[in-house]
């Protein structure tokens, strides 16, 4: 039998204990620090959202006169800054959320006044429905976040 050997048997029940008390730890940590369930859902509706966004900024693209090549690429810097919004959310961090509802902001203001959006009162209110809703949502778990 090798030295390291004899040393593991020697010590087993030391190595069981530490693993033990890390695990322990962890698991503390985690019930401290869990994420509650409509932060999940949302987030991952989020997720879904976002692998629509990136396939609709290419699909419509080329059946939208109206959408050139600098706004697919907006609309996809747009989608990939909301996604890190969404994985710092996902991750619990009150940055996330903020940085989130700003870019939401600043693109639905850049949308509308570079004219994509439709311009009857319905077009101007139904962009903010249900991400407001969805935002406003998050907003109630703002207290948990670090």
């Amino acid at each position: 039998m090798h030295q390291w050997q004899l040393n593991l048997k020697k010590n087993y029940k030391k190595i069981f204990k530490l693993i033990l008390s890390i695990s322990s730890m962890d698991e503390k940590n985690k019930m401290k620090n869990k994420r509650p369930t409509l932060i999940t859902v949302l987030c991952i509706l989020g997720f879904i959202a976002f692998v629509f966004s990136i396939i609709g900024s290419f699909l419509f693209s080329s059946f939208i006169p109206k959408l050139t090549n600098l706004s697919t690429t907006y609309s996809i810097i747009v989608s990939l800054l909301l996604l890190s919004g969404l994985i710092l959310i996902w991750n619990m961090k009150k940055i996330g959320l903020i940085f989130y509802t700003l870019i939401f902001a600043v693109d639905y203001i850049v949308t509308i006044s570079v004219g994509l959006g439709n311009y009857t009162l319905f077009g101007y209110l139904l962009p903010l429905i249900i991400p407001g809703i969805f935002i406003g949502l998050m907003f109630t778990k703002f207290k948990l976040m670090r």
